[in-house]
């Protein structure tokens, strides 16, 4: 286990070979803190190379199975540029996770990037409508 501060006045615990990117200082974050995983909060909003340069500051990505956070996936956009900044930097697996989502772009985004082994797993709740091709997707979990 590795304690640090983030230059912030915050402390993150890594436990295992484990990462929580949140796509903005919201819920997510939390959640990270919650259960005691390093997270790196990420604005999904700023360019790609505000991303790079924000993730300059997590102590290690390679090796780590990755977790990204967000409220809802609408597109996927900002997610998936995340994910493959992640993969560029040699993290080990990428799960996407959002309590809402939408996909409302469809799905072939997200199918590209699992078979270019951006993803491995995309978690939504069921708190919303899932599109029944959703769950023919070898990438796509479902939870309550």
């Amino acid at each position: 286990m590795l304690e640090r501060d983030d230059g912030n006045g915050r402390d993150h615990t890594v436990i295992g070979e484990l990462l929580a990117i949140a796509q903005d200082n919201g819920v997510g974050v939390a959640d990270a803190q919650t259960v005691n995983i390093d997270d790196a909060g990420l604005d999904g909003r700023t360019a790609l190379d505000d991303t790079a340069t924000h993730l300059e500051r997590v102590a290690v990505i390679e090796d780590k199975d990755v977790i990204i956070l967000d409220d809802m996936i609408s597109s996927g956009e900002s997610m998936l540029d995340v994910a493959r900044e992640l993969k560029r930097r040699k993290a080990r697996r990428v799960f996407c996770i959002s309590t809402f989502g939408m996909f409302t772009n469809g799905l072939e985004s997200f199918d590209k990037a699992y078979e270019e082994g951006l993803i491995y797993k995309v978690i939504t709740t069921n708190c919303t409508y899932q599109r029944p091709d959703l769950f023919e997707r070898p990438w796509y979990v479902s939870c309550d």
